[in-house]
């Protein structure tokens, strides 16, 4: 425990919590978005009416998909959320197929590369839909943009966009034992020191295993030295 100590001395470099302004969509709030379909603007009466679709079509090499300005993402983020709203208005017709309103949505760098992507199906069929979808983020990427799609959807059930709230998600808050605003080696002390009173807070279980130990502060030094 003495020489956990003694490493944790050594750890200098100090990971803040930092606020950031991310794009958001609305009907009102779309500035710097894209839609790939050419001949639909992107616009206010046609995200309120319903018509910025995600629909893709293998057949008619067709693919609308829905594309977030640039931002900012350092190495302290752990996934990219986006919260999206969607209408399927034929929702109670016959032929609709609840599968094909799948929402895919990725991460696209600075160099147009597409780096992750996660689909979620709803799970209810219903006029809207509210998703919430997180795609990890690789630390070593700095520039990001979301792309939203739907690549199984067909003409009669795919997805009309209407918001997309998109947040940042970190550790920092499990990582920063002592909460203050920073993760640094105040932390690793801090917790080494509830270990060893036994009063360890069951939510620095960094590693998962079950319990509060020297695996975590383990966890917890190697987050410190990974930014």
């Amino acid at each position: 425990m003495k020489r956990m100590l003694i490493v944790a001395v050594a750890v200098l470099m100090v990971v803040t919590a930092e606020a950031q302004e991310l794009p958001q969509f609305s009907q009102t709030n779309y500035d710097g978005w894209t839609y790939t379909r050419d001949d639909v603007e992107l616009n206010t009466d046609n995200i309120s009416h319903n018509r910025i679709f995600l629909y893709y079509s293998a057949e008619e090499q067709r693919a609308y998909a829905l594309l977030s300005p640039m931002f900012a993402v350092d190495s302290k983020v752990d996934s990219i959320v986006a919260t999206v709203t969607y209408h399927t208005p034929d929702y109670d017709q016959k032929n609709f197929v609840l599968k094909k309103t799948a929402l895919t949505v990725a991460t696209i760098d600075a160099d147009g590369y597409s780096r992750d992507s996660v689909a979620v199906t709803p799970v209810v069929k219903q006029r809207t839909h509210s998703l919430r979808i997180a795609v990890p983020h690789r630390k070593y990427v700095t520039q990001e943009r979301l792309r939203l799609a739907g690549w199984d959807a067909d003409v009669n059930s795919c997805g009309a966009v209407r918001t997309v709230s998109i947040e940042l998600v970190s550790n920092f808050d499990r990582y920063n034992v002592n909460g203050d605003a920073a993760v640094d080696v105040g932390d690793v002390n801090a917790l080494l020191t509830g270990i060893v009173a036994g009063a360890a807070n069951a939510q620095h279980d960094l590693n998962g295993d079950g319990s509060v130990d020297v695996g975590d502060v383990n966890v917890l030094l190697e987050y410190i030295l990974s930014i």
